[in-house]
């Protein structure tokens, strides 16, 4: 298939059609966007699926991955698509692939450089309740649709590795295609909220806690702004974005929040299905740190924070999770905070469960696809080897001091 076929958008597929049947009577149903979607069954299932799964992720609703896809529409070819496993007439577990591209540079390749069109699976994990049969079914129905059309990996984000989800993918689709882990597994922290904030606080020393007080007192005044409702996004967006344009991480990986018309609209959606949780931090008058978050269930995810660096003596960060943390308590509590991804200081210190996690590739067993990830293997190899050189020499930790001074 060239790349022009690959690319074209295959927006006319009528919904609702039938992949497979069992004597179980349990049937997969696939629906692929077009502009009759939201009347099919598979809207219908799917929203009711994403409503009473209480750890659905806000980024698996249906009318979130509808208004994500039109945002986007100009920069993938692939359909969004979802499929739903149907037992005896009701449905029981979903499965949504959004259209992802990804650049062998931006994945640790060096050198040849090219572009993969594939899927990711929306919110990194399988939307309902369902037993290891249904699910294996289901991840096999998703790996029809994914080679059907010619995708070149099936992305999962962030995977926990105790997740049932990643031996049920190890079992099931990794028999007949292969799994890679681009940058392997790093740490993942939660918190786990307690009944009530005393009971949390409490596992803090008194020295901690008094820490934690002299940090507060020291920024001086303060106002905590939380945004729920679309009314507040717009202000929200531009104190975030001058906010980020100072922040240690555009200063690593490029501008977090552009307050973008994108941006906007996929937050206003968030608002309207009463997940949105964003917080800004004021000194003042000032911004100088904010955290964009979202709740639908049992878990406030924290997606994206900063914090401006002139004011890093203040601990801005750390005083907003505090301040953050105090309302988590007070309003709406979830059951989860969970940090995503990645490990840091402050995370630990404030977190109570730690996992490991990942992204994961499914790649079919083709020869462009083998080849790929044997080129990016190769790569990894090759930077690990010269990491443990410039480790054992020292020249990292002084790379690393020359970067906090710059």
């Amino acid at each position: 298939m060239s790349s022009a076929q690959l690319l074209e958008p295959e927006v006319k597929t009528r919904a609702a059609m039938p992949v497979t049947e069992t004597p179980t009577k349990s049937l997969h149903i696939v629906g692929v966007l077009d502009d009759r979607f939201r009347d099919s069954d598979v809207y219908r299932y799917w929203l009711a699926l994403a409503n009473r799964d209480v750890d659905t992720h806000i980024t698996q609703h249906p009318d979130f991955v509808l208004k994500e896809s039109e945002v986007f529409a100009d920069q993938y070819g692939l359909p969004v698509i979802c499929v739903v496993s149907v037992l005896d007439g009701e449905p029981v577990a979903a499965a949504v692939l959004c259209p992802k591209n990804i650049n062998t540079s931006t994945c640790g390749g060096i050198g040849l450089n090219w572009n993969l069109y594939g899927y990711r699976l929306a919110g990194n994990r399988i939307i309902g309740k369902c037993d290891p049969t249904v699910r294996a079914n289901l991840l096999h129905a998703v790996q029809c649709e994914v080679e059907r059309r010619y995708a070149q990996f099936l992305l999962v984000e962030d995977l926990e590795d105790d997740a049932e989800l990643t031996a049920d993918l190890q079992e099931t689709l990794a028999r007949q295609q292969k799994t890679y882990q681009p940058s392997g597994l790093q740490e993942r922290l939660k918190v786990e909220l307690p009944a009530t904030a005393v009971e949390y606080w409490s596992k803090f020393s008194s020295k901690t806690r008094n820490t934690f007080r002299r940090k507060r007192k020291k920024i001086g005044e303060t106002r905590l702004v939380k945004v729920t409702d679309a009314a507040g996004i717009s202000e929200f967006l531009e104190s975030a974005h001058q906010v980020s344009q100072n922040t240690w991480q555009t200063y690593r990986l490029g501008l977090r929040v552009s307050n973008t018309e994108s941006e906007r609209e996929l937050l206003t959606v968030m608002a309207e299905k009463n997940a949105l949780r964003c917080y800004l931090l004021l000194q003042e008058s000032t911004p100088v740190a904010f955290l964009i978050g979202n709740q639908f269930g049992q878990t406030f995810n924290y997606e994206e924070v900063g914090y401006d660096r002139d004011f890093s003596k203040l601990s801005p960060g750390q005083v907003l999770l505090l301040e953050v943390l105090d309302d988590l308590f007070e309003d709406n509590t979830p059951k989860w905070l969970d940090f995503g991804g990645g490990d840091a200081e402050y995370k630990r210190i404030f977190s109570t469960h730690c996992s490991k996690s990942g992204n994961l590739w499914i790649v079919p067993l083709r020869l462009r696809s083998r080849y790929t990830i044997k080129h990016l293997q190769a790569c990894r190899t090759i930077k690990d080897f010269g990491r443990t050189i410039v480790t054992k020499t020292g020249l990292l930790t002084k790379a690393r001091q020359l970067k906090r001074r710059a």
